[in-house]
Formats: structure tokens, C-alpha cells, sequence
């Protein structure tokens, strides 16, 4: 009986706490103002971490290949396929797996499938 009451008790105290400012035998509880989901996370485009009720970041760790909805990317969640391309209709250039891309060619006759028409190929 003691152990329900001590549970009601608590449970009732802990909604006071967690609604805000309240008053409770005339001692003001306050609940923080910042509050946060917790979870892991990505920190940054580059970092994952876990991140608290209170908002503090810890655990951080950097993913290599970035970090995306809440986890570290590796080179098969990427959505490139790596290889020579056609950036634009006068352009070649290598598109890494990560999507980025490297050094254009000028292509004095236009590009088709990643290589430039008749060998003409002028670093830009």
C-alpha cells in the first residue's frame, strides 16, 4: 500500500515538473526551458553523435563518408555511380561515388556518354 501511494505520489510530482513553471507547497518548480529529442543524430554533414534530453552532444564520432538521417553513409548507401560523365551538354568530368565532382574538360565538339566527340578534350 505504501509502495502505490509513494507511486502516485511520484507520478503526480513528475507531471507538475514536467508541465513548466507550477507551484508545490509554495516552492516553484521549473522544468528546463531547452529540452531536446534524444537519439544519435548527425551533428553536422560530417559528424554523428549522440545528443541528450538536455541537449548535450556526446559520443561524437566522424563518418568518412558524411552523415545523413541520423547515421554514418558508406560508399554503398551513396546514390552515384562513380565514373566518367557528361555534366552538361559541353562538359566531362568524373563524378566520384559520393556524388562530387572532380576536374571539367571543355569538350570543343560536345560530350555523349562521359567522353567528349572526336577525342578534343581541353583541361578547364
Amino acid at each position: 500500500m505504501i509502495a502505490i501511494i509513494a507511486t502516485l505520489i511520484f507520478t503526480v510530482l513528475l507531471s507538475i515538473f514536467l508541465q513548466g513553471n507550477d507551484q508545490l507547497g509554495g516552492m516553484t518548480i521549473k522544468a528546463s526551458q531547452e529540452e531536446c529529442s534524444y537519439g544519435w543524430k548527425c551533428k553536422d554533414s560530417a559528424h554523428l553523435a549522440y545528443q541528450g534530453m538536455d541537449c548535450k552532444w556526446t559520443a561524437e564520432r566522424y563518418c568518412k563518408d558524411g552523415c545523413k538521417y541520423g547515421a554514418c553513409q558508406t560508399v554503398k548507401d551513396s546514390k552515384c555511380i562513380q565514373g566518367w560523365k557528361c555534366k552538361d551538354s559541353k562538359n566531362k568530368a568524373f563524378q566520384a561515388v559520393d556524388c562530387r565532382w572532380g576536374t571539367s574538360y571543355f569538350c570543343i565538339s560536345g560530350c555523349l556518354d562521359g567522353a567528349c566527340k572526336p577525342n578534343t578534350a581541353f583541361k578547364g
